[in-house]
This record gives C-alpha cells, structure tokens and sequence, in this order.
C-alpha cells in the first residue's frame, strides 16, 4: 500500500515527464517544420539564380559553356548565390564542365554527384547543359547553429529548473499532506482504541478536514450509543434482577414457612416469569435483527390477512383492560415480509394498549395516501418534547416509576424492522389529547394493488 507522499510524487513525476516529452517533441516538430521551409525555400532561390547564370552565359557564348567563364561567373556571382551550397554544371554531352563550392559556408563538406543525377537547362527550348544543384541547408551557417545551440541551451536549463522547482514543491506539498494524513490517522485510530477526547486541528485540505468533521461527528455519535448502551445494560440488569429478586425472596420465605404457598402467590410467580420471557424474547429479537442476521421473505401479502393476525394475537391484551379498537383497513394488498410486518405493527399496537387507560379506544389504521400504504395506531394521550426524542431507544420508558409491564423494547424493534423494511416510522401528538404511530410503507409503497 502506497502512502500519499509517494502517490503525489509519482504523479508529479509523470506529469513532468509527460511535459518534457511534450515539450522535446514540439521542438523537434518546429525545428522539422522551419528547415523544411528553409530547404524549400533555397531551392526555389538556387533555381532562379542557376536561370540567370545559364542565361547569361548563353548570351555571351552563344550556348556554349566553357570552364573558365563559368567559374568566373559564378565566383562573381557568389553573394547572390548563398543559397547553393553545390554547383556542377555539364555540357549537352555529359561532360563536366565546372563545380563550384560556396566558399562562405563554414560546415559545409563537398560531396561527389553524378551526372546520372544532374537536370538539364533549356534556353529557348535548345538544350544549354545540365547541372547538378545542391543547396545549402540551415544549419551550414554559423548564426543558424549558434541560435540553434542557444534555444537547446535554454530549453534545457529552462527544462532542469522547472523540473528542480517543481520537485521541492511538490516535496513540501506532499509532506503538509503527509502530515494532516498521519495526524487525521492517528486521530482514527485512537477513536477506534476507545479514546473519546480527542480535537482536530484546521486544515487546507478540503478531503482531509471533511474526514476530521466526519471523525467527530463519528465520536459525537459514539459517545451517544455508549452512553445509551451502558444505560440499556444497566436498565435491563435492572429489570431482570427485580423479578428474580422478589420470586428469591417468596420462595425463600415459602421454604421457611413464613408465607404460604398459594394459588394467589403462583399466579404473581408465573406472571413475573411470563415478563422475563417476554424481555428475553424481545431482546434475541432486536439482537438478530441489529446484527443483521435476518432474510426477508417477500411475498405479496393482503391487508385483510395482516388484520385477522393482528386481530388473532392482541384481543387478549385488550380485552384485559377492556379496550375497543376500532379496525379501519382498506382493501389492497403489497410485496413485503408477512412477519416483519406484522411484528412491527404488533408492537405498536402493544404499547397503546399498555399506554391506554381502561375502557378507552384504539383505532387501527391502514390505507393509501398519495400512492403510499400506511399502517396508523392512534390511541388516547399526549408525549412531552423530550419523551418524543427518545421514545424509540431501547428499553427507554416514559414512567420511570417502572410500573407499566413490557419490556420496553417494543417501540425499538418496531423502529429497526421499518428500517430494514424501508419504511418510515413517525409519532406525533395529536390537538384532542391523541397520539399517532405511522408506519409509512416508503419502499413498499411501489408494489402497491389497490
């Protein structure tokens, strides 16, 4: 694994790299470019000056070439004739008749040509001779090399400058980053090894100082579960040793003869037994479905069918405080998890009963608003601000006098399946002293059959 100082310098590296193989490569373009232009461009000068001498000599030697004239033409004509490098003139038969060298190059090396490979000259379509033209090139000149030289000099000195410049540039850049990066680490891993105080310093790096904030927003948020969680594990030990307590105490004094064994004292036995079962129960519940150790089966499910199960499992706890509840369901059916479901609204149901007075009334709700199901339990009574915040954390009770019976994971579980079933679980205060549970079906809403 690469740190980030060795990724920004192999970066760097290949950027500057890129740039001089760009910037190479377009000098060597433009140097092509310009001499190609510079030959062209002799050529054209060396063809118009090699008519003028044919000519002149024509005139003067009535189409007859001889040495001596030649040369002396051509050595005259020398400041005129900078752009041939190579002159060799031929007679019509083939014959050498002078080779001229431009004196005023300084690099330029003779070369041997061929009468093979000369042209011949017409004046006034009789054939005058043929020549041989070579001509001269950018860099037989002396100031054409030495401005060469010095374009390659500074380019190069340009070049390493750069490259040195750019090299401790990125050296300090990659170790500021190297160094918000080992300090954001540490920070991570001393969360990770349960340090709980720990502050982050401002950075320039607007993906490094996004993970700080994320850090601690991270830490906040630890330091809230762990706060709930060793208030969970306090509250549970606490709801589990009472009942063991009192049923150790009666069957203590039972044993010693102090109390009798009654039909009466079995019943308060086995009731406080059915409330630890019942916390047990909730508890492997919530466990399984915080770690996530659950399937959903999807099947398309009625509404009718949710009804008669949830009217199946709950009359009984109504009927214990002779509560009415009041079954308004719509007609439609959606692809969810029977169980989920029904366990979700189960529980809802549950804690309005436990919630309600006696003889008072429940209305269970489900339908579709705006193309989206719903499931609403509305029951008697008002929650404070504070209750409301905290009514879906586990085992949290709004009666801290621990009368009401439940485990006081209802309300949690419920939260966690609407979770997992990608549903939305809202409870507000109602203005006629009513309170309202809405399991809004988000997700499961698409696959609706009215």
């Amino acid at each position: 694994m690469k740190s980030m100082s060795a990724r920004m310098l192999a970066a760097f590296f290949l950027i500057i790299g890129l740039n001089l193989v760009f910037i190479s490569t377009s000098f060597f373009l433009a140097y092509q470019n310009s001499r190609n232009h510079w030959n062209s461009k002799v050529e054209r000068e060396a063809a118009m000056a090699l008519d003028i001498l044919f000519t002149s000599l024509s005139e003067k030697n009535d189409f007859s070439l001889i040495p001596e004239q030649c040369l002396q033409n051509l050595y005259q004509a020398q400041q005129k004739l900078i752009s041939i490098a190579q002159l060799t003139v031929y007679s019509p038969e083939g014959d050498v008749v002078c080779t001229w060298e431009n004196s005023s190059l300084d690099h330029y090396v003779p070369v041997q040509t061929e009468f093979t490979s000369s042209v011949p000259y017409y004046i006034k379509d009789q054939l005058a001779g043929y020549y041989t033209l070579i001509p001269s090139q950018f860099r037989f000149f002396e100031e054409n090399r030495q401005f060469i030289s010095r374009i390659i000099h500074n380019a190069l000195g340009g070049m390493i400058f750069s490259f040195f410049v750019s090299l401790w540039l990125a050296f300090k850049l990659a170790g500021h980053f190297a160094r918000e990066a080992r300090d954001t680490a540490r920070n991570l891993m001393n969360l990770s090894e349960g340090f709980r105080n720990f502050e982050t310093t401002a950075t320039s790096t607007a993906e490094i100082q996004a993970i700080n904030e994320a850090a601690l927003l991270l830490q906040k948020r630890m330091i809230t579960e762990e706060s709930r969680r060793n208030s969970w594990y306090e509250n549970i030990t606490h709801d589990l040793r009472t009942p063991i307590t009192a049923m150790k105490s009666q069957f203590i004094a039972c044993r010693d003869g102090i109390l009798p064994m009654t039909a009466e004292r079995w019943e308060t036995i086995l009731s406080e037994l059915a409330g630890m079962e019942l916390m047990i129960r909730d508890f492997t519940l919530l466990s399984r479905l915080e770690t996530g150790d659950y399937k959903l089966n999807k099947q398309f499910i009625s509404t009718g069918a949710i009804k008669e199960h949830l009217m199946v499992s709950l009359s009984g706890a109504a009927s214990e405080k002779n509560i009415h509840m009041i079954w308004e369901f719509a007609d439609f059916s959606f692809l969810c998890d029977f169980s989920m479901i029904t366990t979700a609204c189960s529980h809802l149901i549950r804690n309005a009963i436990q919630h309600s007075m006696e003889g008072s009334t429940i209305t269970i709700q489900m339908g579709v608003l705006d193309r989206k199901g719903y499931f609403r339990v509305i029951n008697q009574g008002q929650l404070d601000p504070v209750h409301l915040e905290r009514i879906f954390d586990p085992l949290y009770k709004s009666d801290f006098s621990r009368k009401m019976k439940g485990s006081g994971l209802g309300l949690t579980i419920s939260r966690k399946i609407s979770e997992i079933l990608g549903a939305q679980l809202i409870v507000e205060n109602l203005n006629d002293n009513r309170i309202s549970f809405e399991l809004m079906l988000t997700a499961c809403s698409s696959t609706l059959n009215v």
